[in-house]
């Protein structure tokens, strides 16, 4: 580190992670809390999944080589035996965490909550679930880091959806981080996949009661369907779903107020564009951006083949940027008469997606927590361990909303991980020296208190005792015996 952080602030940080876990894990058994009380100060010390570095985080360091290797496979099989146990519930833990980001989410509303939603893979590129020791689920995915069109993109793993609330102070809230198999039930709602689309629609179901209903719920491309439109007006959400300018969504064809029918694409096109708005991209360099909109109405689904247009009217902005052929779409659930302010609205609602994509990198990363490094085999447990990482990071939200100045000064003691803008690196990682720390601290006072005070009388120890002193007298006893001095 850089510069020492304040003791207050140790000693802050490591209650607060310490009373966070004890919270979640009320309503289980008493090995599975002490297994959740180890866990969550393990992941940002280990900065990994794998259950070997968690096992090496929580090791003692004042013991020899010897006896460190053995504490070392004793811990590793403790996480291993504990993360594949029937008795942790998973869902009582989420309950648990939902009932504290519930009043965080509540005196927002109103302000700005932009929820925003994105699939991610977990890519296990050697798992082999025909082998007998292969992981559970594992089937064909997509690699999002590279070209989808590709063939050869098709890898091994799993499949997860994230959604989470960005306040308006920039705070990342994770609501859910879920994965999923395509090919066995879920092990917590006992339902087997169908679709995505279902899989999604479930879990904004699970999580849609958080938030208010001024929230806007912000779309990837990936989300431009009449199955997930349908699925969102079903739940009332206020959405925004970009639609990809050359994509099959954008050969969509739509009815304009005058009544004439066009293609999305051809729609774009053609659009006047009055609004213009001078900013900044993500990299920091100018950005001009101009902006038109249209009301449209979306063709219902219907198997009799007759033409019907939905009666609610949607929101099309069309926006160009820097005078790129390539128009950027967005599609809106509501449409506004006041024009140039709902433009600029969806601009930045929109631009707030880009927070899940940074939380994907983090959760990813060497210097995050590591989630496509796990090594355990059972779908069970392989959702727990992504699950943890998800409180972890709910754990640095909480801790940014409740001590906001602990935690800017927290990150500045710390290095920063190269250019990375996301201070969540910086957290985790001052984080994991405070705990390492204060874990150094608790076992040397622990082994000098061993050396200067006498240990404590059990019965076990006074029968010992007890044992020792009888056996004592025998041989006395003998001894005088052999040397003539007793009859």
């Amino acid at each position: 580190m850089s510069v020492k952080p304040p003791v207050c602030q140790m000693l802050l940080v490591y209650k607060k992670i310490k009373d966070y876990a004890g919270y979640l894990s009320q309503d289980q058994h008493v090995p599975q809390q002490k297994f959740v009380l180890a866990m969550l100060p393990a992941l940002f010390v280990g900065h990994s999944l794998m259950l070997s570095h968690l096992a090496k985080a929580q090791q003692n360091p004042l013991l020899t080589k010897e006896n460190n290797k053995r504490e070392y496979d004793t811990r590793e099989h403790y996480f291993s035996r504990n993360v594949n146990s029937a008795r942790l519930d998973m869902d009582a833990i989420l309950q648990r965490y939902y009932k504290l980001i519930e009043p965080v989410l509540h005196r927002n509303r109103g302000r700005g909550v932009t929820v925003v939603t994105d699939g991610t893979d977990y890519r296990k590129e050697w798992a082999r679930p025909d082998r007998p020791r292969g992981m559970q689920g594992a089937s064909h995915v997509r690699d999002g880091s590279r070209s989808t069109r590709a063939k050869a993109d098709l890898t091994m793993g799993y499949a997860g959806i994230t959604v989470e609330a960005a306040l308006p102070d920039g705070t990342q809230v994770p609501m859910a981080h879920w994965l999923f198999s395509r090919k066995l039930p879920d092990p917590l709602t006992k339902k087997r996949w169908r679709s995505d689309e279902q899989a999604t629609e479930q879990l904004l179901e699970r999580v849609a009661p958080l938030v208010g209903s001024d929230a806007w719920w912000t779309f990837d491309r990936d989300y431009a369907s009449n199955i997930y439109f349908n699925a969102f007006d079903k739940l009332k959400l206020r959405w925004l779903v970009r639609i990809q300018n050359n994509g099959q969504a954008a050969k969509r064809r739509v009815r304009a107020e005058n009544g004439i029918v066009w293609s999305v694409e051809e729609l774009a096109a053609t659009l006047n564009l009055p609004y213009t708005r001078h900013t900044r991209g993500r990299d920091g360099e100018p950005l001009t951006i101009r902006m038109g909109l249209k009301k449209v109405f979306l063709k219902e689904e219907s198997s009799s083949g007759v033409e019907r247009w939905q009666e609610t009217a949607r929101t099309l902005l069309v926006a160009e940027l820097n005078g790129s052929p390539t128009k950027f779409i967005v599609l809106v659930s509501e449409w506004d008469v006041d024009k140039q302010e709902i433009a600029e609205q969806i601009r930045k609602e929109y631009r707030r997606r880009w927070t899940v994509e940074e939380t994907h990198r983090f959760v990813k990363n060497d210097w995050g927590f590591k989630v496509e490094h796990f090594r355990v085999l059972k779908l069970v447990a392989i959702q727990r361990v992504v699950f943890f990482a998800m409180l972890a990071c709910g754990f640095m939200a909480l801790l940014n909303v409740d001590k906001p100045e602990a935690v800017q000064e927290l990150v500045g003691c710390a290095w920063a991980q190269g250019e990375a803008k996301d201070p969540r690196y910086r957290l985790t990682q001052v984080i994991g020296l405070l705990v390492v720390k204060l874990i150094t601290k608790t076992w040397v006072r622990f082994h000098r208190r061993r050396a200067l005070e006498p240990p404590p009388e059990t019965p076990d120890r006074l029968r010992d005792r007890l044992r020792n002193a009888q056996r004592a007298v025998t041989r006395a006893q003998k001894a005088l015996r052999d040397l003539g001095l007793t009859e």
